[in-house]
């Protein structure tokens, strides 16, 4: 599944794609520029309060067995802050993730 800047409710995350890559579903942040660290705090607010709400568990791609949330992929130069968060976040620019993974 690969779907190009999802749509949520207002004030909710705004992902540059949502793909279910590897069986995972993963939010796709492509930052082509730097951020400053209010920026990017905001953005990871926006993606826990998704998480908080719970609407990512009614998503058509769920799995019936077990509710899971995305995992946040953010591709760029830069490494912000996430602080504690209750999702994982990656930064990692694609050939770096898929030495990651293998």
């Amino acid at each position: 599944m690969f779907q190009v800047e999802p749509k949520y409710s207002k004030g909710q995350p705004e992902p540059d794609a949502f793909v279910i890559w590897k069986g995972a579903p993963w939010f796709v942040e492509i930052q082509r520029t730097i951020y400053t660290e209010k920026v990017m705090t905001e953005k990871f607010n926006r993606y826990e309060q998704y998480f908080v709400s719970g609407e990512w568990e009614n998503e058509s791609w769920q799995p019936p067995q077990k509710k899971v949330f995305p995992y946040l992929w953010i591709i760029g130069k830069g490494k912000y802050n996430a602080g504690n968060r209750p999702f994982k976040v990656f930064q990692f620019g694609m050939e770096e993730m898929l030495k990651k993974i293998k």
